[in-house]
């Protein structure tokens, strides 16, 4: 029998009494039925992960009838295969909606979740952290993470820039904000960077984030976006 504690059985009840679904880390123990479902999208999964693959799926159905619950169920399987995750819902007010890659971008780069963060959000600046903190513990590992860093294929110069200023400024205890706020979207240009993150580059910054992510052990990114009907209405 599975063991679940009593602080996630109430976390689990209390998003029924709500009509949310459960936390990714716990969807699993709510979860029935589907299994053809689940199957398709682990098979995509697999695709991505072995063959380095791409695929955009939709999902469709009526209010209530458990989109976001399975797109949490396809983020569980996505953590089990090594897969960064992060889901983003568009907004009724209009504020996150798809014709607006910078407030998107800022949406993900807030809500990415690892296996490590077991499928709490923990964004960007924590994933770099735990990078410098694996690469930057002397002058020897810097330059050999620098090296290796000039090696990631298909990386934009500008994010490959702004990933040497943040390791940089990690091990000599500088400024890494202005990078940190660069690679969340914010309009600003740090030292060595000559471009902000905007609609012009969007498909070249989302390829060289999977890349990082793949340098760094990841499968890759799986992108969830919730609420896509809503594109009907903006």
């Amino acid at each position: 029998m599975i063991q679940i504690s009593m602080k996630d059985a109430v976390q689990i009840v209390d998003g029924i009494k709500r009509g949310t679904p459960p936390p990714v880390r716990l969807i699993h123990h709510l979860h029935v039925g589907r299994q053809r479902w689940l199957e398709g999208m682990a098979w995509y999964l697999d695709a991505a992960k072995d063959h380095d693959l791409s695929a955009v799926r939709f999902i469709i159905g009526e209010y209530g009838n458990g989109k976001t619950h399975f797109l949490r169920m396809t983020a569980h399987m996505a953590l089990e295969r090594r897969f960064v995750v992060c889901e983003v819902t568009l907004s009724p007010d209009g504020r996150v909606r798809l014709d607006r890659f910078d407030i998107i971008w800022q949406e993900m780069m807030s809500n990415l979740a690892t296996p490590e963060s077991d499928g709490e959000r923990e964004g960007i600046e924590a994933i770099l952290n735990r990078w410098c903190e694996r690469v930057a513990q002397s002058p020897e590992q810097l330059q050999r993470a620098l090296v290796e860093l000039e090696r990631i294929p298909k990386l934009d110069p500008d994010f490959r820039q702004a990933l040497r200023g943040y390791l940089r400024a990690w091990l000599e205890e500088g400024d890494r904000d202005s990078y940190l706020q660069w690679f969340k979207g914010d309009p600003i240009k740090p030292r060595g960077v000559r471009v902000r993150i905007d609609r012009t580059n969007a498909r070249t910054m989302l390829r060289s984030l999977v890349q990082f992510f793949k340098h760094l052990g990841y499968s890759g990114l799986v992108l969830f976006l919730d609420e896509l009907e809503l594109i009907m209405r903006q």
